[in-house]
């Protein structure tokens, strides 16, 4: 599946969770300021055009504590190897943590 994005994505290593979704914590494939992908190794049980609060974990070496995004489901990919599914962002209550935390996976990024 290959889009055309208006907005450049980061690649990430921080973990989230999907409140209602599942119990476990699935990866954070990409992030931009409008959207995400995340990666589970266990069914995610969300349906598109939902919308669900996802608490971001960033990985240690940002030094970033966890903030929420509330972001709607656009596709979800299931197969034998796991649980795809991307997100657009509508709201992130902790927009400073989330901000910086952007800040970081671009500065990260340009080494």
């Amino acid at each position: 599946m290959f889009f055309e994005r208006k907005n450049q994505r980061w690649a990430a290593l921080a973990e989230a969770t999907i409140e209602g979704a599942f119990s476990g914590r699935a990866l954070v494939k990409d992030l931009s300021v409008t959207g995400c992908r995340l990666e589970s190794a266990v069914p995610m049980h969300i349906n598109t055009g939902e919308v669900y609060m996802i608490v971001v974990y960033p990985e240690a070496s940002a030094n970033i504590a966890e903030f929420e995004l509330k972001a709607q489901v656009q596709w979800i990919e299931s197969g034998s190897a796991g649980c795809e599914a991307g997100f657009s962002i509508k709201v992130s209550p902790k927009g400073a943590f989330f901000n910086r935390y952007i800040d970081y996976l671009d500065y990260r990024a340009s080494f």
